[in-house]
């Protein structure tokens, strides 16, 4: 299937909450989900989400997170941030 684009205004200021009850309710035939937003929404979304402690979620960082079978099932701290990725990492020309 071609994947497709949704946006929701919504989720560039939403809480981790919002953000939570958000993925929770996506249908499991979707495999892998880009959520592009603010903090300090997703910085507590995936420290809530991992039970891992990030000092910093810079502007424009990406984090993968892993470990789990059905949006719905999404509790907090059961799942692996696989990486956290920041601009600073990334090569420049």
């Amino acid at each position: 299937p071609i994947p497709t684009t949704t946006l929701k205004e919504s989720i560039y200021h939403a809480s981790a909450s919002s953000l939570s009850q958000l993925i929770k309710k996506l249908d499991d035939e979707i495999n892998n989900l880009l959520i592009i937003g603010h903090n300090p929404g997703l910085h507590i979304l995936t420290e809530t989400l991992t039970n891992e402690s990030i000092v910093k979620f810079p502007t424009c960082a990406f984090a993968k997170i892993t470990n789990f079978n059905h949006w719905k099932d999404i509790d907090a701290g059961i799942l692996n941030l696989e990486s956290l990725i920041t601009p600073k990492e990334l090569k420049h020309d």
